[in-house]
């Protein structure tokens, strides 16, 4: 039977998971700000429009991976309210998530987008690192 993957690792995992943690709360933030009921909110602006691009299989292994370090609400928040939050922010339905991930757990590279994630925040990093080194 195969486990979960874990994602404490070497702390690249988690760190790219802080990353999209933070900029989820952000984006929090900036729905709260612009909310109908908050005084605050100038009429005449609006949300970008963001749509997920990548495959859903990719979400559900984000999903998962962000409530297996219980990053939302201090670890008390399930998959199916992570899950429906994704949907409503992202625009996309996802379906049977548990049957998605038992599917990424059979995978040979099981936390496969994570990595890419990850690795791909590495080099943007890098990349602003050289350019205020030079």
């Amino acid at each position: 039977m195969n486990e979960i993957p874990t994602l404490d690792g070497d702390g690249n995992v988690l760190s790219i998971l802080q990353e999209i943690v933070t900029r989820i709360t952000a984006i929090e933030h900036l729905l709260y700000v612009q909310s109908p009921s908050n005084s605050l909110t100038n009429s005449n602006e609006t949300l970008p429009s963001i749509t997920w691009s990548a495959s859903k299989t990719d979400l559900i292994e984000l999903i998962y991976g962000l409530y297996a370090n219980r990053v939302f609400n201090n670890g008390k928040t399930t998959i199916k309210e992570i899950t429906h939050f994704f949907e409503e922010a992202l625009g996309v339905k996802l379906g049977n998530t548990s049957l998605r991930f038992q599917e990424i757990l059979r995978r040979k590279d099981s936390i496969a987008f994570l990595d890419q994630v990850r690795d791909a925040l590495e080099t943007y990093m890098a990349r602003i690192d050289d350019k205020t080194r030079t």
